[in-house]
């Protein structure tokens, strides 16, 4: 017990002596006029310190609008992203900015431009820098493009005026005029010829997939010429291609979706293989229905209208109605 009265003592012994040094400086500074000065002092680190901590905190969402040469960029800055989100200015010739300057708090940063919101992008001749590493390609527009060949996520590869995805082997966009699908490509992504307006697209035997909406709101595709190695076609491939009317399906498909032509006008699909080799395409959705002008099954995909799918005979058959074949290079069914 003593020794516990004996601890208590001494702390509040050196409490008392801590107050008596802080009420003799405090003594010291006021006669000496200092005072409000330090308390100022003070403040004015306390505040520099927090500043500093708020302008190197980690960035959660901040929007940016910088005017430059009579141009505005609009940039999305969040923890791993810096996202030109749209652009307003000269729309002959736009080269993407590798970096940009941004006043912070009470300094100024440098930011790396590594990411780019393509909807909101209508120029006519487009530049991507090496520092780009994700495209939101959506919506696009534009005539002509360049990938700088030091960028290690995209090319333009072999002039085709298209973005490629370089390790994919995938074409992401593609622009309005003079672009083509080089022969290295496998893969056609997601809008990557949304809205242009192409009449006819000839795929490449490198390609095997295509991509939901790939060739969507096409208004002028009058003619798709598929090679003999697509494995894909998927939902919403040609959606609204109001101009294509028919088209000829290779047999080498295992996988295909009956929305592939939704709101198209495609009225005639032509298959290279049996009946029995398209029942064989694996998630085949593809509805059948009875013909009433051939008394038989036959098939259609979901559209706005019924689309018949013929299957090929090389020799006439017996049993017409549901079959084709080439005359003067052109599908012509047996009838």
């Amino acid at each position: 017990m003593e020794s516990n009265n004996s601890e208590a003592k001494e702390k509040i012994s050196l409490y008392s002596r801590l107050k008596n040094k802080i009420a003799n400086i405090k003594k010291f500074l006021s006669e000496k006029g200092l005072l409000h000065t330090v308390v100022f002092a003070f403040i004015l680190l306390v505040s520099f310190c927090i500043f500093l901590i708020i302008d190197n905190a980690k960035i959660s969402k901040n929007y940016y609008t910088i005017y430059e040469n009579g141009n505005m960029y609009k940039y999305v800055l969040t923890s791993n992203e810096v996202r030109l989100d749209s652009y307003a200015g000269d729309k002959n010739s736009f080269s993407i900015p590798e970096k940009i300057s941004i006043r912070r708090a009470i300094t100024r940063k440098d930011f790396t431009v590594n990411s780019i919101h393509l909807e909101n992008l209508e120029v006519d001749k487009l530049y991507i820098p090496k520092t780009i590493t994700k495209i939101d390609s959506f919506g696009h527009n534009f005539n002509s493009v360049e990938v700088s060949k030091d960028n290690p996520i995209f090319d333009s590869r072999d002039n085709c005026n298209c973005i490629c995805l370089t390790k994919e082997n995938k074409i992401i966009a593609a622009s309005n005029k003079n672009s083509f699908i080089p022969n290295t490509i496998v893969e056609i992504g997601e809008y990557a010829f949304y809205r242009t307006d192409y009449q006819s697209i000839e795929l490449p035997s490198g390609v095997k997939n295509i991509d939901e909406y790939s060739f969507s709101y096409m208004y002028q595709l009058e003619k798709i010429t598929f090679n003999n190695d697509i494995l894909v076609l998927s939902s919403y491939a040609f959606l609204g291609c109001t101009k294509l009317k028919s088209v000829i399906l290779p047999k080498s498909l295992i996988q295909m979706s009956s929305l592939a032509f939704f709101e198209a006008c495609v009225e005639s699909v032509y298959f290279k293989g049996t009946k029995e080799e398209f029942d064989a395409i694996s998630n085949n959705s593809v509805n059948k229905q009875v013909s009433s002008a051939y008394d038989k099954d036959n098939y259609y995909f979901k559209s706005s209208r019924a689309v018949y799918i013929y299957f090929y005979s090389e020799k006439e058959p017996i049993d017409k109605g549901n079959t084709w074949h080439y005359e003067n290079n052109e599908a012509k069914i047996w009838e």
